[in-house]
């Protein structure tokens, strides 16, 4: 390819017949000019739009090149990450079996702090295992040199050798710590799968329901089950509320069913307004609002004389909507859909909603949200990572943490009543604690195991629910400051 000097040089001017000179190359663009020998003019169309033809020319290639260049930095920059991972990795591995003996918090909570906040690295953490990482980027016109990223294996001698000793000391101890949360009764296994269960705000009811129309009411101090019935098709999705006893189901006839305990159930309210299977339901505003979602609509409905009537219809996600959630203390909706998005809708007076921020961080389908009672929310992925927002300075929300440490698809995240402790399950077989106990940032401060996929999860503050495919387990957990 010809020069930027070479082509100016091999122009001629139609007028006259003659090369145009190329004079005054400058730093400045507005410097660069062309001549003509003849007329020594530089207001002639010809040569004006050549040379505006010429600098475009140079300025698309030098784009091209720097977008070259970030990718390749891109790509070295995740290879080294990726190997010095892999690294951390195996120096885990090689203590994870002595740790799980060893689980006293309080004893471990400095060096857990320091040292495995695996799911969390922090440049410190990178720093106190001897990875070097160094960059020398230098721009020369079209050159780029960069010094490779080292890692130097035999810097982890100091580091072991820490770990080595912290164990020693708890070996002496024999420390053993009592479990957070206790298994307290398994409800008898059912024979269809599944599909969604709840909580009661009391603590003493969890409504499950499996692949049929029917909706179980389970007592959880005498054991008893009441079996509501009302929808015509299977029921997809349950809440209940946060602010009462009252439970809203919706099936896939389209339907949504308010509940309320009087002595015994009723139906209190029918909703009819989607033509396909419910998907997702909230609650929110002391009862007064329901948010219901299906296929990629949602409809807001809102509590006026004793009903709830339909007050709009909210569209943008481009795939199914499976998790919605009221943010309590704010006017604000969350939405989470298979599209990978999660999207943050605002309520004018809770009557007027307006789609106000859209996030794309998942990788994967966003299976649930979750809502704090103060500003926070989460949202949890098949891409097996759970991300924290919360709002900024400029009233917009932004992500402000990813959780990782699950090794497979996250499928539902929830807040406690107080909101100091998160819970998600997996397909990894385990339940885990997130919390801020020692800093700023949320962490993983106890995991709950099983032999099965754990698809459902129901908290309030004294009591915890899960289910896999067919069997529900109800556990009794202790107050967590």
């Amino acid at each position: 390819m010809l020069s930027f000097e070479a082509k100016l040089s091999k122009l001629n001017c139609n007028i006259h017949g003659l090369e145009i000179l190329y004079v005054n190359i400058g730093q400045n663009a507005t410097n660069k000019r062309a001549l003509c020998k003849q007329c020594r003019c530089n207001d002639i169309q010809l040569h004006r739009n050549y040379l505006n033809e010429v600098l475009q020319e140079y300025i698309e290639k030098r784009r091209k090149d720097a977008i070259k260049l970030i990718q390749q930095l891109q790509f070295d920059f995740n290879r080294k990450y990726e190997q010095i991972m892999g690294l951390l990795d195996k120096i885990k591995e090689m203590f994870d079996s002595k740790l799980k003996e060893f689980t006293e918090k309080e004893y471990l909570s400095e060096f857990q702090e320091r040292f495995f906040g695996w799911g969390n690295l922090t440049l410190k953490d990178v720093e106190d295992l001897g990875i070097m990482l160094s960059k020398d980027v230098e721009f020369v016109e079209d050159q780029v040199s960069i010094k490779e990223i080292e890692f130097k294996s035999e810097d982890l001698e100091e580091y072991v050798d820490v770990l080595s000793n912290v164990l020693d000391d708890l070996e002496e101890l024999n420390i053993n710590q009592e479990k957070l949360v206790k298994l307290d009764m398994t409800l008898p296994k059912y024979e269809r799968e599944i599909s969604q269960l709840d909580i009661s705000k009391d603590e003493d009811m969890a409504a499950v329901v499996t692949l049929n129309s029917d909706i179980d009411i389970w007592n959880l101090q005498t054991m008893k089950k009441t079996v509501l019935k009302g929808h015509d098709d299977i029921v997809n999705t349950i809440v209940f509320s946060k602010y009462s006893n009252s439970l809203i189901t919706g099936g896939r006839e389209g339907t949504i069913k308010v509940w309320k305990c009087e002595g015994k159930w009723i139906i209190h309210d029918i909703l009819i307004g989607h033509d396909d299977w419910i998907t997702a339901l909230a609650i929110g505003n002391q009862d007064q609002l329901i948010a219901s979602a299906s296929n990629q609509e949602i409809l807001i409905w809102s509590y006026k004389q004793d009903h709830y009537a339909k007050v709009q219809k909210l569209l943008g996600h481009t795939d199914s909507i499976y998790s919605l959630g009221f943010l309590s203390q704010q006017e604000y909706l969350i939405s989470g859909s298979f599209d990978k998005t999660v999207r943050l809708w605002e309520g004018k007076d809770k009557q007027q909603w307006n789609f106000k921020q859209q996030f794309y961080y998942h990788s994967d389908k966003v299976q649930s949200i979750a809502c704090s009672n103060n500003k926070l929310f989460g949202s949890c992925s098949w891409d097996q990572s759970i991300r924290l927002y919360d709002q900024m300075t400029d009233d917009s929300y932004d992500c402000i943490q990813v959780l990782y440490g699950h090794q497979g698809k996250v499928y539902q995240i929830q807040f406690n009543d107080d909101s100091k402790i998160l819970y998600s399950c997996s397909h990894d077989n385990t339940i885990k604690l997130w919390s801020q106990l020692q800093t700023n940032f949320w962490e993983c401060f106890h995991e709950i195991k099983q032999d099965f996929h754990i698809k459902f999860i129901g908290i309030r503050q004294h009591r915890l629910i899960s289910s896999n495919y067919y069997e529900i387990y109800v556990y009794k957990q202790e107050q967590i400051n």
